[in-house]
């Protein structure tokens, strides 16, 4: 009888080759676990970078059409009113003025305005255009009265009968100096400001100033704004602010600012989506790359309507529209900037044969 204790040398060998196919097994599913893991990682960077360029753009967005205390989407009447002569340092007005008949947003399915000569955009994408103020500044009513007669340093003087801003003051608040396209807002109506001449932008111990008139009256091929009273001014009075049109009480001044967003090929041949800026010299910024990997950008519109049912009651309605079906001449989105109520806007990117979208639905 064999009274030996321990495995034999068959049965040590099995017992090995079952404990190495049982870690094997553990092995590959900690590596597939693991690669899943990753994978998952790289998505949820992917998504979440995809989400922070469409919070740059939602940021920009929610700023468009609106210049100090002025918003084009509040506005139930078109109270735009341009003030302007050609700049040297701005010409091209494609950057430099207002679109018309907008509310600070629009888009194209084509390089219009000529953004970059140095990146070739995608096909099949939209190109974004937003348009408001920055670095707004307050009035300061530095002087005695409010209205003067001619040749005084006024807020308003009086030139042949008519009335003008003459002499304003504001808060140096970070406004550039340097710039040569402004605009002047209140409550009510906003003013393009296109100067040939900086020497109508001064600034006076730590406060800006901005000269409008040449001795109370409008400069030649120059900016000037006239003031409109419903009640008779006297010279060297003061009469309440709220008399006036525009409301000097809301009155501030701004950067006026024009921004693109869209999706083209860089140097490496990969697309992403930029941005450029209208800069102080009149001229737009080097495209700024805000996310590689972009492969387009769309733009939908919620425009509203008012119509009139059987018995003549006003009732609202609104329609969806695309970037393509406001551009259509024989759409009933056409040129419809100015029935803007919300914009939809997307993202899609592509990364190793993987899409991401991200959706948002910006209203005002």
């Amino acid at each position: 009888m064999n009274n030996k204790l321990g495995f034999s040398i068959l049965e040590f060998m099995i017992a090995l080759c079952i404990g190495a196919t049982i870690c094997t097994l553990i092995l590959i599913a900690y590596s597939e676990t693991y690669k899943t893991y990753l994978t998952n990682i790289k998505l949820l960077t992917r998504n979440q970078d995809l989400y922070l360029a469409m919070h740059v753009i939602k940021n920009d967005v929610i700023k468009s059409g609106k210049f100090g205390d002025f918003n084009f989407h509040y506005q139930n009447d078109n109270l735009y009113q341009v003030s302007s002569t050609s700049s040297p340092l701005c010409s091209n007005s494609k950057f430099c003025e207002l679109t018309p008949n907008g509310v600070g947003i629009s888009s194209s399915l084509s390089d219009l305005d000529n953004i970059s000569d140095v990146l070739v955009l995608t096909n099949d994408s939209d190109i974004l255009k937003l348009q408001f103020g920055t670095n707004d500044v307050k009035l300061i009513f530095k002087e005695k009265n409010t209205s003067c007669q001619l040749g005084k340093s006024c807020l308003i003087n009086k030139c042949n009968d008519e009335y003008y801003l003459n002499n304003l003051y504001f808060s140096d608040g970070g406004l550039d100096k340097l710039s040569s396209v402004y605009m002047l807002s209140s409550v009510s109506r906003t003013y393009l400001l296109k100067f040939s001449d900086t020497n109508n932008v001064r600034y006076d111990g730590n406060k800006f100033n901005l000269k409008l008139t040449l001795n109370g009256c409008p400069k030649q091929d120059q900016p000037f704004i006239k003031v409109l009273a419903s009640a008779k001014l006297k010279d060297d009075i003061i009469i309440p602010h709220n008399a006036f049109d525009p409301d000097i009480q809301t009155i501030s001044l701004s950067n006026f600012n024009t921004t693109y967003y869209f999706v083209a090929y860089g140097d490496d041949d990969k697309s992403g989506l930029y941005k450029v800026q209208l800069e102080n010299t009149g001229t737009l910024s080097k495209p700024e790359l805000v996310l590689d990997d972009v492969i387009k950008l769309k733009v939908n519109y919620i425009l509203g309507f008012m119509k009139l049912d059987k018995n003549g009651n006003k009732i609202d309605e609104f329609m969806v529209c695309s970037t393509s079906n406001m551009l259509a001449n024989d759409s009933m989105c056409s040129n419809g900037w100015d029935r803007v109520l919300a914009a939809k806007i997307s993202l899609i990117a592509k990364h190793n044969n993987i899409v991401y979208q991200t959706t948002e639905t910006i209203s005002w």
